[in-house]
């Protein structure tokens, strides 16, 4: 059983995702880009982040578990909660001041099919779009903390 965590950065107009294993090599079979949508209403764009973690888990074998789902957002955001700041631009303004973790966390508790994949101490983690390009694959294992 194989331990991964699923990487998106979050731009204005796609959403780039990746599967990064333990040991920090990324599964080049998992690499995606996917519309971002980021003008959308609150409700469609958090549901629509969750439809990505579903697609992307479904990349890799039901045996392996998934240790974490970490994302890299634009603008000012509070890192430890996962609030997106962004108010100014016209992307995710339907987001300011949500806690993407928690919403992404509730949407798994319910999840009766992707739950069972994540590891028992499995995260949500954020990170700001300034480090994100610097990062060698074995650091997006611990993007956030």
């Amino acid at each position: 059983m194989n331990r991964y965590t699923i990487v998106f950065e979050v731009g204005g107009t796609e959403i780039r995702s990746a599967i990064v294993s333990e040991s920090g090599n990324v599964l080049e079979k998992t690499a995606r880009v996917y519309p971002a949508y980021s003008n959308q209403s609150r409700n469609f764009i958090l549901d629509y982040l969750y439809e990505l973690i579903k697609k992307q888990a479904a990349t890799i074998s039901g045996f392996d578990l998934i240790s974490g789902v970490g994302y890299v957002f634009p603008g000012h955001c509070d890192l430890d909660r996962g609030i997106s700041y962004v108010r100014e631009q016209k992307m995710y303004q339907s987001l300011y001041g949500v806690s993407i973790i928690d919403a992404m966390k509730e949407r798994l508790t319910s999840d009766m099919r992707l739950l069972p994949r994540m590891a028992a101490d499995y995260r949500i983690f954020f990170d700001q779009d300034t480090t994100w390009a610097s990062l060698q694959p074995r650091e997006l294992m611990h993007v956030g903390g």
